[in-house]
């Protein structure tokens, strides 16, 4: 119950900071929610091995917060995803991991790709160009 109210805690800072509109804050925020979580599997090397894999990704995310925010990024919608995973953590959705992350993931996968590579340069996305 104490490290779920410190993942909570996480999760209400990263509201804050979403609507703060501050982008870089929020990416910062964001990692240290997804690191609370991995310190929970009380497993030293995963937590590191994750940090080590995810750090690039949210210093990209940080170096880019400015297209975020010209894009007008729905943070707000992105930290709002986030409570899923919370809930799944606190046993209060019905569904498994990968369907409380789902949300979070199609949120990103939908709005980021034309952030980081251009609106007519994005990847293709299930066969489509996102």
């Amino acid at each position: 119950p104490a490290e779920l109210a410190v993942i909570r805690k996480h999760l209400r800072e990263l509201e804050r900071t979403a609507a703060s509109g501050d982008q870089a804050a929020y990416v910062a925020r964001d990692y240290a929610f997804h690191v609370a979580i991995w310190e929970l599997s009380g497993q030293p090397l995963l937590k590191d091995l994750l940090m080590q894999i995810s750090a690039p990704v949210f210093v990209f995310e940080s170096i880019l917060a400015d297209r975020y925010r010209k894009a007008a990024y729905d943070v707000v919608a992105d930290a709002r995803a986030h409570r899923s995973i919370v809930d799944y953590l606190l046993g209060k959705v019905d569904m498994d991991a990968d369907c409380c992350l789902r949300t979070l993931m199609d949120l990103a996968m939908r709005a980021e790709p034309p952030i980081v590579f251009g609106k007519d340069r994005g990847p293709k996305i299930n066969g489509r160009k996102s």
